[in-house]
């Protein structure tokens, strides 16, 4: 069954880079409401939705931009339809949105695409900072990997309200071994609606895995790298200190265990729906619970193993190049401590330490 609304945030974009200047409105398009940074096209049954739009749209994108940590330059434009007529109508030769698709977002050509029920309806806030965040990717640079343009759009405007929806499609996923590599959602989703949901739901479990793992400052660099210039590729490895399909090997081995196949068979077997509820509300939190341990012990493997490099380093300079040992600093840490982390950390000896793949997974 479809996220809903999460399945109408797709985007299209091209390997160009972004363009500055305002697209002409379509024809069906009679309308225009102009904000410092917005161009707002919309038909006239689309008047009420296109007023509230521009009331808000200035707020949101400062709140993406400060989210992100970059601002970008140029004005957007968005096209507002009234209802599926009015919304295809507007969108771009050749590159039409999916039949069930309410909004679309065409990063490089700075081009937002809404029904009015995505404004209107429901959390329709959420939707355009979703959007938004498309199109600042877009101006901030190109060929990004689809899974992390949805991903981090989805994670980056905490869209809570499809958090459970994600859990239990890749619940099932991990459950009927269908997950998906990630190379293969690199240029695009697939176009059936139940793949396409597969697809948000795991690309939004990835990069919240990697927001979990690392903390946001990493994708903060990811940006100011690409940027400049860096494929995306050389710049998640300064960012993340690791390589893409390093981090999806660490993903896959914890995915047994964050995303439970017990979740996913007892809310599709035959239990009352409210207990089905239940249960993926408990695996959800139990997930997140699990989490936190196992960052935690991450954590203190990660510190034992640099205070004992830092240490066993600090005694093997500690004697002179005659041999002689120097006098004694009131800092030095004690013997006692030095022979502790001898047996816990690798030294020059060759000693076996923590390896890295055990301390990640």
């Amino acid at each position: 069954m479809p996220f809903g609304p999460l399945l109408a945030l797709v985007v299209l974009s091209s390997s160009g880079s972004a363009e500055a200047s305002i697209l002409p409105a379509p024809s069906v398009a009679t309308q225009t409401l102009t904000t410092p940074r917005f161009a707002i096209a919309y038909t006239p049954r689309a008047t009420g939705a296109a007023r509230l739009l521009a009331a808000q749209v200035e707020r949101l994108r400062d709140e993406i931009a400060n989210a992100i940590g970059s601002d970008w330059d140029g004005v957007t434009t968005i096209r507002l339809g009234r209802n599926r007529e009015e919304f295809v109508a507007m969108a771009l030769p050749n590159r039409l949105p999916p039949s069930w698709a309410t909004a679309i977002a065409y990063p490089d050509k700075s081009l937002i695409l809404l029904e009015t029920r995505s404004v209107t309806e429901g959390d329709g806030q959420q939707t355009l900072r979703h959007e938004l965040v498309h199109v600042a990717l877009g101006r901030l640079g190109s060929q990004w990997p689809r899974w992390f343009q949805e991903g981090y759009a989805m994670t980056l405007t905490g869209e809570r309200s499809y958090r459970l929806s994600q859990f239990q499609e890749v619940a099932r996923a991990v459950a009927s071994h269908r997950i998906l590599p990630l190379a293969s959602l690199t240029r695009g989703f697939p176009e059936d609606a139940d793949a396409a949901q597969l697809a948000y739901a795991q690309s939004a479990a990835f990069v919240g895995f990697l927001r979990q793992r690392h903390g946001g400052e990493p994708f903060r660099a990811l940006l100011l790298a690409t940027r400049a210039g860096q494929s995306f590729e050389s710049a998640f490895a300064a960012a993340f200190r690791s390589s893409v399909s390093s981090e999806e090997r660490v993903f896959l081995s914890d995915i047994a265990t964050t995303y439970p196949r017990w979740a996913s068979v007892l809310a599709h077997g035959n239990l009352d729906l409210a207990l089905g509820g239940i249960v993926l509300v408990v695996a959800f939190f139990v997930r997140r619970r699990r989490i936190a341990v196992r960052r935690g012990e991450q954590a203190r493997a990660e510190a034992l193993e640099d205070l004992g490099a830092h240490l066993i380093s600090f005694t093997n300079k500690a004697a002179n190049d005659d041999g002689a040992l120097r006098t004694p600093h009131p800092l030095d840490p004690p013997p006692w401590l030095l022979m502790v982390v001898r047996e816990v950390a690798p030294g020059d000896d060759g000693g076996a330490g923590v390896p890295l793949e055990a301390r990640s997974s």
